[in-house]
């Protein structure tokens, strides 16, 4: 019974990948070589199905509708749509793995050693660990934060402060994860695709583990300070109603002496 109940998470995935009907492109199209920003502005819009990029990071997969410009040999920069940045070991050197640089316009990552999922829109990046080392820096701050395998996270806004907001990390959604990240793939690819699955819900279940305690934590924090706030908002309040009601009464001593307005008597 406890073999089964681990496979649990596995058989689940693997149900959830045909009831989801997810839906694979005929073909993957490679995207033109040579494109780098250095030798003019290079934008792709992926406009015909599944687009491929080969880099020396590894690869990019760009889904259909989807628009991105290439920087650099290095660097990627989202602009809309929904991506797989695959960091993989170099061929001439296979203990070598070079960190893809993403930019989009809320913050950068840094993708090494594995996949992410981004699914990129005007007002907010979500991106899932899926099974690579991955930092991101909201726009405006200087520090890199890790998110870990199996979860995942987004970015929006710029603030007041001219800082992109950030949320919690949170265990990541399968069915959407699946229907975006699954369109990635070509029909023939298929097979792969299930088998990196796979090994990406060895990921989840991991955080499914340390995320009850974990987020549980994070979120009392959070309520912690927003009662904090709304408490502080109420005395700020009670003040305002205090200071009103003096300015108020004063005003009714100096005009009516004392007598109240809506009194009518003789």
């Amino acid at each position: 019974m406890s073999r089964f109940r681990q496979r649990l998470p596995q058989i689940f995935v693997f149900l959830l990948i045909f009831a989801l009907d997810v839906r694979s492109r005929a073909r993957a199209i490679d995207a033109p070589a040579g494109c780098t920003k250095t030798g003019g502005v290079c934008a792709v819009l992926s406009d015909s199905g599944l687009l491929r990029k080969a880099m020396p990071w590894g690869e990019l997969r760009a889904g259909e509708g989807s628009s991105y410009i290439v920087v650099s040999d290095s660097e990627i920069r989202l602009i809309r749509g929904h991506f797989l940045i695959d960091s993989k070991s170099s061929e001439k050197n296979p203990t070598k793995i070079t960190a893809a640089k993403v930019s989009t316009l809320y913050g950068d990552f840094k993708v090494r050693a594995g996949q992410t999922f981004f699914d990129v829109k005007d007002a907010i990046v979500s991106f899932t660990n899926i099974s690579s080392e991955l930092t991101y820096e909201p726009l405006g701050e200087t520090q890199f934060y890790d998110l870990p395998r199996g979860f995942m996270n987004y970015l929006t806004k710029v603030t007041s402060k001219g800082v992109a907001e950030a949320g919690y990390p949170r265990l990541a959604e399968l069915k959407p994860l699946i229907k975006g990240w699954g369109s990635l793939f070509a029909s023939t690819e298929i097979g792969k695709f299930r088998t990196d699955f796979d090994a990406f819900s060895v990921h989840w279940s991991k955080a499914q583990k340390i995320v009850g305690p974990w987020y549980t934590e994070t979120v009392e924090r959070e309520i912690a300070s927003e009662r904090a706030e709304e408490e502080r908002a109420a005395r700020l309040r009670e003040i305002q109603r205090q200071e009103n009601a003096k300015w108020k009464k004063m005003f009714r001593e100096r005009n009516y002496l004392g007598v109240d307005p809506g009194d009518t008597h003789d």
